[in-house]
């Protein structure tokens, strides 16, 4: 089957997409997109909660290592800044959530939700121009 599949798609292209984490990647980045949507809100106090400090340290723990390995994996060749943008957020909502947690500043908690927002703006940029990018006959590689 996979001959068969290689013979009809091309080589590299089974390769490049023959992962299963390759074809969630950008399901995955939306999904971290929508976690960085509730975690800026919440820390810009839009929405009404209480002290969730231990819950957005979870986040961020979780954040920052699926940015970067679905980012391996998400192919945007024309917007290679798009990618660089949405690690280097990753890594300051890493540091940020930490510091937050531990110490409680507010101004560094308003940051935190800035730099959320951005996050999930490149990881949703990302994702669409992965998608686009994939589902192109055409597409440069």
């Amino acid at each position: 089957m996979d001959q068969q599949l290689s013979g009809v798609l091309g080589q590299d292209t089974l390769t490049e997409y023959g992962s299963g984490v390759a074809r969630f990647a950008a399901p995955g980045l939306v999904l971290v997109g929508a976690i960085a949507i509730f975690e800026g809100y919440q820390w810009l106090h839009l929405f009404p909660s209480g002290p969730l400090w231990l819950v957005s340290l979870l986040i961020a723990l979780v954040v920052a290592p699926a940015t970067f390995s679905l980012t391996h994996f998400a192919s945007a060749p024309r917007w290679p800044w798009v990618r660089r943008l949405a690690r280097a957020s990753a890594l300051f909502v890493l540091v940020l959530g930490i510091v937050v947690a531990i110490v409680h500043p507010t101004l560094l908690a308003n940051a935190l939700g800035v730099i959320s927002l951005v996050l999930s703006g490149s990881v949703l940029s990302l994702a669409v121009a992965s998608e686009y990018h994939r589902d192109r006959p055409d597409r440069i590689r």
